[in-house]
């Protein structure tokens, strides 16, 4: 868990900071908030009292309090620095190794016996040549299957690196919590407790083995015991961490663990439950030493790296003395610098990070807004568009009234003219019909007969046809002729 990570869990808002604050508040104070909201255990003191350092069990980190405002500092672990050193060499044919031995357990078989030759000698008194005699085996197969259902079998074959570290770590927790509670039992003298923890192992073999190999260790050299589980802390290089065990050692009797004889030397014993020994460890060793003759001044002798058996139960020591604690204690402030300029790059790339992101957000939430604004404006436009349709359809269909009515007046009127036409030509004829037919024409002088001419006698006028009242029947007739007509005009809207 990082730092922001740290101020989240316990309830900070925004941004990482620094440090964590928190003021009293009803009576309150930091320890009761830390002992019930978070995996942080009791405090430790260094130089006399004067710095405190606190320990999230949880998340294995370190945190200095601010001795005037109770704020948690983080602090560098060492565990944690000199992990930076590479380890791929040795683990990437690890995980290699682990991942096929699960693949080939995980993957089905069955059992097949097939004849299998076996060469016998053949002789009468003397060897005269070779034969067979047919037996069978047992002979493990692999079911046909498809490349798919393979693929799921390698697929979960890869978790195995990730099983055996948890199971790995399970086993090196169980392996260190009992000699840890073996070493507190002697240092109390404890004799009861001692027994009790001899005749109850650990409930894992593995774990079991890398406690005989932590107590062969301890009776080969004759171990004295002065503290286990030790927090140290470096003022000058800001960093914690918690050494197994600090005691006086001699030397054992196998000239090829101990090549010179020794007394009482002032040791820092770490054990190790790992498949390797890593130059890691020698980084690590040497800063717990610093830092306890940093805060003790007092001048620790030699250095044990002990890799425990988990399957043999026998140890593997690096034994370091004093000529090689200059080396190691630069190796650990190589690691120390390099894990600084690492957390800084990594900040300073996370605050890069965090603001392309934000800029990312920024620009999302303008786009959005860009794009919520043209919506209001297209339905907008799209509402204006409409009332404009309507009004047009209305303006349509006012136009459309106006032409049917013109259409219609325009109709009336002609029929109108029309009437008006036919009454003109009925009373015409009405009185053409009083006044007689017309008079004739005057013959030209040329023309006329002359008097000694006989002028022939007009025919006689013959009666007239009734037809006086004619032209008002026809004019009554037309009048009821022409139809009224009735226009429904559409109303507005």
């Amino acid at each position: 868990m990082g730092l922001s990570n740290f101020i989240t869990r316990f309830g900070a808002v925004g941004d990482a900071a620094p440090y964590f604050d928190l003021p009293e508040e009803n009576g309150k104070s930091m320890d009761s908030f830390i002992q019930k909201f978070s995996g942080i255990s009791e405090s430790f003191f260094f130089y006399n009292g004067t710095v405190e350092i606190r320990f999230d069990e949880v998340e294995h980190k370190y945190f200095l309090v601010d001795p005037e405002l109770g704020n948690l500092i983080p602090v560098f672990n060492v565990s944690t620095v000199s992990k930076i050193v590479d380890r791929s060499n040795a683990l990437i044919p690890w995980t290699a190794k682990v991942t096929i031995e699960k693949l080939l357990r995980i993957i089905p078989t069955f059992i097949k016996k097939v004849p299998k030759a076996q060469p016998v000698v053949v002789s009468d008194g003397p060897i005269v040549g070779l034969g067979t005699l047919d037996t069978t085996e047992d002979v493990s197969y692999v079911p046909e299957m498809t490349l798919a259902q393979f693929s799921e079998f390698c697929q979960a074959a890869k978790t195995a690196h990730s099983d055996k570290l948890e199971d790995a770590g399970d086993v090196g927790k169980m392996a260190h919590r009992w000699i840890e509670q073996y070493i507190r039992a002697t240092l109390a003298g404890d004799q009861v407790s001692i027994q009790g923890l001899m005749t109850q192992m650990c409930k894992d073999p593995r774990a079991t083995n890398c406690v005989l190999a932590a107590l062969g260790w301890i009776k080969a050299h004759n171990v004295r015991w002065i503290e286990t589980e030790r927090k140290v802390f470096s003022k000058k290089h800001k960093c914690s961490g918690t050494l197994d065990g600090l005691c006086l050692v001699d030397s054992c009797d196998d000239p090829l663990c101990c090549p010179s004889p020794f007394k009482d030397k002032l040791t820092i014993a770490d054990w190790k439950t790992s498949n390797y020994l890593y130059v890691e460890f020698l980084f690590q060793t040497a800063a717990y030493e610093a830092f306890y003759e940093e805060e003790f001044g007092v001048d620790i002798t030699d250095r044990w790296v002990l890799r425990l058996g988990k399957e043999d139960g026998e140890f593997q020591p690096w034994h370091l003395g004093p000529e090689d604690f200059p080396e190691d204690f630069a190796g650990f402030l190589a690691c120390l610098h390099l894990k600084e300029i690492v957390d800084s790059v990594e900040g300073r790339m996370s605050e890069q990070k965090a603001h392309l992101r934000a800029e990312r957000k920024r620009i999302r939430e303008i786009q959005k807004a860009e794009d919520k604004a043209a919506e209001k404006v297209r339905k907008a436009v799209e509402k204006a568009q409409k009332k404009i349709d309507r009004e047009n359809a209305k303006a349509a269909a006012r136009a459309e009234r106006e032409r049917l009515k013109a259409e219609i007046k325009a109709e009336k009127a002609k029929l109108k003219t029309e009437l008006k036409e036919e009454k003109k030509r009925a009373k015409l004829q009405k009185q053409q019909k009083v006044q007689g037919p017309e008079t004739p024409e005057v013959q030209p002088r040329e023309s006329m007969p002359s008097v000694s001419e006989k002028v022939p006698e007009p025919a006689p006028r013959q009666a007239e046809p009734a037809i006086v009242e004619a032209p008002r029947k026809l004019s009554l007739a037309v009048e009821e002729s022409v139809p009224e007509v009735h226009f429904k005009i559409p109303q507005e809207g």
